[in-house]
């Protein structure tokens, strides 16, 4: 279920379209997987930032019948992820969006439990702005009201003053509370992390 540099980019580029009055240079196709190691600004925290809950992608079961395929175990999940698409609530799957003059934020859940997250934002520092975009990607499980992230992949680069730096450390998994409604937007969903912040998206 991992997903590859390449489709974080692209998610990326997906938000800041969406936020299309955030102009935010994307990562570079060819760039390294390893981060630079250079310093980023203190205050780098935009808004809307990353967590992972905990969720396992693996489903394993027992073949003792002789006349199970090798692919088809008794008990197992048939998808990559091992993640039952009866399991995942429909109301919660397909792309969300949050936009801002400052900040913008994605969150995209599939049907075979893998999903993909990114954010955009600008801090002014001085005499120049920082851009800040962070994505991730990996698998997620569902318990009544809880969603659980476990990030498999993840990019974050930061543009300030002229220099950029870049990282690919997975953030820290993390259980999210989530409902979907409505309001004068139409659809949202909400995700309320262990701090209590609501992060508010609509369906794009």
């Amino acid at each position: 279920m991992t997903r590859s540099k390449t489709t974080l980019a692209l998610a990326l580029s997906a938000l800041s379209l969406v936020a299309c009055d955030i102009t935010i240079p994307m990562p570079e196709e060819g760039s390294d997987e390893s981060s630079d190691g250079g310093e980023e600004p203190s205050n780098d925290e935009v808004d809307e930032a990353e967590g992972e809950g905990e969720g396992e992608g693996e489903g394993e079961g027992s073949a003792e019948d002789p006349q199970t395929d090798a692919g088809e175990e008794d008990g197992a999940d048939t998808t990559d992820g091992g993640v039952d698409p009866a399991d995942v609530p429909a109301e919660l799957l397909g792309l969300w969006v949050i936009t801002g003059t400052d900040a913008a934020a994605l969150v995209e859940f599939a049907e075979d439990g893998s999903y993909v997250r990114a954010n955009v934002g600008q801090l002014p520092l001085g005499n120049c702005t920082s851009y800040i975009e962070m994505s991730s990607a990996g698998s997620f499980t569902v318990d009544g009201d809880v969603l659980s992230l476990a990030p498999t992949d993840a990019y974050k680069r930061v543009e300030s003053c002229g220099e950029i730096t870049e990282e690919y450390d997975l953030p820290p998994a993390e259980d999210l509370v989530w409902a979907v409604g409505q309001d004068e937007w139409g659809e949202n969903l909400t995700l309320t992390d262990a701090t209590g912040y609501a992060a508010v998206y609509h369906r794009e």
